[in-house]
């Protein structure tokens, strides 16, 4: 999903776009062995970002990149998103997502309307409907939650992979660091020249009690991914009285234990869902009420000591 904030921005420089979609709207990257050969003359390509169709051209440096506007020379600029680095780096973002999809042997869709949605990127597993939503750029929590509301209503699940958002722990969502060069101290996934981890996003248990907390894990956007798409990791909600809501992905196990930490803990009043915005929309249920589960692996905590189902 591409929303501009409406805070003004200072200005950055254009860049040199290198990604495009071909004529079945399959991501292009110009810069591949062959590529520029391939595309030179031929038409077909458009641009990701503004749906107009772009160009190979090679500078005297040897360097590739792609036009907008072709058609008349003395009207052809450097193709680029009118957010610059952040557009390029949206486009790259979801095209590695397509393409590590393709890989494990799905047909995924790149930025095609769900209705009134248009993820950036969806495909179907076995029945499941994934959709999703690359955000790098402010939006505020209400705008993600009504995107997030309207792909449920159309029976996906949603991940959003973000940066410079702030509301993380309220949606089922990964917070990125992004670094110029491979860090020493954990692992992360390369896409188009950028590091990428998730920092923000995980809920870690408690060695001793078992209670699920704001996370330490930093694995590589690629790790998660995988663990997502196994559904090694489910998304919930710990909503505690006093201290408002923390969301984040777990474990099955890790959410096991936290409940059975919490049918020992009865001072403790709090509810556990896993993918709650699909379940009675993006509103939390209310402590005591039952839910009315999408898939037998939804687990609820009750307050007070009771049981969990």
């Amino acid at each position: 999903m591409r929303v501009r904030s409406r805070e003004p921005k200072p200005k950055r420089p254009a860049i040199r776009m290198t990604l495009a979609l071909g004529p079945n709207d399959e991501p292009v990257d110009i810069r591949k062995a062959g590529a520029y050969e391939r595309w030179t003359g031929r038409g077909g390509l458009h641009c990701a970002i503004c749906g107009d169709a772009v160009h190979p051209h090679r500078l005297a440096t040897g360097q590739v990149y792609l036009w907008h506007n072709a058609a008349d020379a003395s009207e052809r600029h450097a193709a680029s998103g009118a957010s610059g680095h952040e557009s390029e780096e949206h486009t790259a973002l979801s095209i590695w997502i397509y393409e590590w999809l393709k890989v494990q042997g799905l047909s995924p869709k790149l930025n095609k309307a769900v209705g009134p949605a248009r993820p950036d990127v969806q495909v179907e597993v076995q029945g499941r409907r994934i959709a999703y939503e690359v955000q790098l750029s402010p939006i505020s929590v209400q705008v993600a939650r009504q995107c997030t509301d309207m792909l449920c209503s159309s029976g996906f699940s949603v991940l959003w992979v973000t940066r410079n958002v702030d509301w993380v722990d309220q949606l089922p969502a990964v917070g990125l660091r992004a670094e110029a060069e491979q860090p020493k101290l954990y692992n992360t996934t390369e896409v188009h020249g950028l590091f990428y981890s998730v920092m923000e996003g995980y809920l870690t248990s408690k060695a001793k009690t078992g209670q699920l907390m704001p996370g330490s894990r930093r694995p590589a956007l690629g790790t998660f991914l995988k663990s997502h798409f196994a559904r090694k990791v489910e998304w919930g909600s710990v909503k505690r009285a006093m201290s408002g809501t923390q969301s984040g992905w777990a474990s099955m196990d890790d959410w096991r234990r936290h409940t059975e930490w919490q049918a020992n803990t009865p001072a403790v009043d709090f509810l556990i869902m896993i993918d709650s915005p699909l379940v009675g929309g993006s509103g939390w249920c209310e402590p005591g009420v039952d839910v009315v589960a999408a898939r037998p692996t939804r687990i609820v905590g009750r307050p007070g000591g009771g049981r969990a189902r």
